[in-house]
Formats: structure tokens, sequence, C-alpha cells
């Protein structure tokens, strides 16, 4: 699937609807977010993000980056691949440097292990 549309596009029938863009699948997510009471701080969610999850995902399948490329409508030698992947990078970084909350902590410290797993040698 392409995320963006082919250079040339034929035109439209006059009553057909104008094609859906990433501001109308904006502005529908936080509708949605608004209605379910999420907090405007949650709501920063847009939907070009998802354009990490393609290229990882297709990085981890092991596509090539020409091929990646194409998919995402970017030029045959864009580089782009890289600042998603490093975005990923940076995010988990700052992810495990969050402080583990106190209640995890204590729920961690309480927990009482009955028997430890065998590992096996084959």
């Amino acid at each position: 699937m392409a995320f963006h549309p082919p250079k040339e596009v034929a035109e439209p029938h006059p009553l057909a609807r104008r094609p859906v863009d990433t501001d109308d699948v904006n502005d529908t997510l936080i509708k949605l977010m608004e209605q379910e009471n999420i907090s405007e701080g949650e709501r920063a969610f847009r939907v070009h993000r998802c354009r990490t999850a393609k290229v990882l995902f297709e990085l981890g399948k092991g596509t090539a980056i020409g091929k990646i490329n194409k998919l995402l409508g970017w030029s045959d030698d864009s580089q782009m691949f890289k600042g998603y992947a490093r975005l990923t990078q940076l995010d988990a970084l700052l992810e495990s440097r969050k402080p583990v909350s106190l209640a995890l902590a204590r729920e961690a410290q309480d927990m009482k292990f009955t028997s430890v797993p065998q590992l096996h040698a084959e």
C-alpha cells in the first residue's frame, strides 16, 4: 500500500467527494478522542506517526530500502528511513529512563514466588 497518491490523478466525477487527506484523518482522530474524554496531552497523536511503524515493520521484514522508499513515496535514493529508525531508538531510550512508579515497585517487591522455573539443557 502506498502512502502517497499517484502523481497523475484523473479528474474526479462532479458528484464525487474529494479524497481523504491527512488532515481529515487527524481531525477525525481528535474528535473521537475528545468524545472519549481523552486528555489533551494524550491527543497529540497524529496519523503521520504511523509512517514510523511502517518503516520499522518493513526494515524488520528485510525489505529492500528502495522498495520502502517506493512504498512511502520517497525518491529512490532517499535516506528518510534512517531518521525514522533513529526516532524509534530515541523513544526507546527515553522510555527506559523513566522512573518506575512506586506502586509498581511495591507490587513487584510483594510478589511471592513459590517455585523457580528450571532451565534444562538439551
